[in-house]
């Protein structure tokens, strides 16, 4: 399954995907890594603005975070109280996603030279049909990593998640094409992806 990191590699003509943090190396982390790959999360060496901007980045994008609230795993941990997603789960999301907008807008105004984009992940809207349950057998109860020797469901295309957590090829394609080319006001700030890649 490739993720959106990598859809927008191939959107911008790149030969490989966009290396994780944790396995980059030497002069590779100047061609560009992936701070968030592998679920490594933000980890308080990696994912301070500044510290990129000060060893040399000047073109960084920001993913905002998901509708976690939507996820088949906060979905059956947390129960949804008549909603169709975890509401208080979904608005502490929405929080932390305005304010990385005004992250955004500050890091550039203070940087010389620097282009920070924010992409939204939350407003693409999906075709699938099935956005409450996941298309792979899970290896435990209470995990999100699917079972290597499970049958996953036969209609990928129609399934919003791949795991408990994890969005599929489908829906990747779609936050990645939509952060590469916005379709609305609301997809990116200040610009897309394809408008960075140009400056």
């Amino acid at each position: 399954m490739v993720a959106s990191a990598g859809i927008n590699a191939e959107h911008l003509g790149f030969d490989n995907y966009i290396p994780p943090f944790a396995t980059a190396g030497g002069l590779k982390i100047l061609e560009g890594v992936n701070y968030a790959s592998g679920s490594a999360g933000i980890r308080h060496e990696t994912g301070q603005q500044l510290t990129l901007y000060n060893y040399g980045a000047r073109k960084v994008v920001l993913f905002g975070l998901g509708q976690l609230g939507n996820t088949p795993n906060l979905l059956t941990a947390c129960g949804t109280y008549g909603s169709y997603c975890v509401d208080h789960i979904n608005n502490a999301a929405q929080l932390f996603n305005e304010r990385l907008i005004s992250l955004v807008s500050y890091l550039n105004k203070i940087l010389f030279n620097a282009e920070f984009i924010y992409i939204n992940s939350t407003g693409s809207s999906s075709t699938s049909q099935v956005t409450n349950v996941r298309c792979c057998e899970l290896l435990r109860i209470g995990q999100f990593q699917c079972n290597p020797f499970g049958n996953p469901c036969p209609n990928r295309s129609q399934y919003a998640f791949w795991d408990g957590v994890h969005p599929t090829e489908d829906i990747y394609g779609l936050y990645a094409g939509r952060a590469y080319r916005a379709q609305s006001p609301t997809d990116a700030y200040p610009f897309d992806i394809s408008h960075l890649a140009q400056l």
